[in-house]
């Protein structure tokens, strides 16, 4: 279920990708590996929020992906949808107060941050 393509993209990061919210339910259902990193480091929470797709996101969070993996570029989940400027995304991210996100409290504008206290 997690084999992964040439660049290490899993089904469940494709899936994430293209927004197949029951897709990604029924790979989460079956014990896909949620934290699973591609070659630049991007998982399945990463592509939710790179291409906006709320649910797929809601999903992965609820089944505990974590939030604070690191892509090659040095993003986190949050970052990603704080740029792309997806604010539905950050609130449902900052709602997990997961305490590994603290540190990159400091980078984000202080209206973000207040959001998440």
């Amino acid at each position: 279920m997690d084999e992964p393509t040439e660049d290490g993209a899993t089904p469940l990061l494709v899936a994430a990708k293209k927004g197949h919210d029951d897709i990604v339910q029924l790979l989460v259902n079956h014990g896909a590996d949620l934290n699973r990193q591609t070659d630049t480091g991007a998982t399945a929470l990463h592509m939710t929020a790179l291409y906006n797709h709320q649910e797929s996101l809601r999903i992965l969070l609820q089944a505990e992906a974590n939030v604070a993996l690191r892509d090659c570029g040095g993003m986190t989940v949050l970052s990603i949808a704080y740029f792309s400027g997806y604010s539905q995304l950050v609130h449902l991210i900052l709602q997990r107060r997961h305490t590994s996100m603290r540190d990159e409290f400091v980078e984000l504008p202080k209206t973000v941050r207040i959001e998440a206290e």
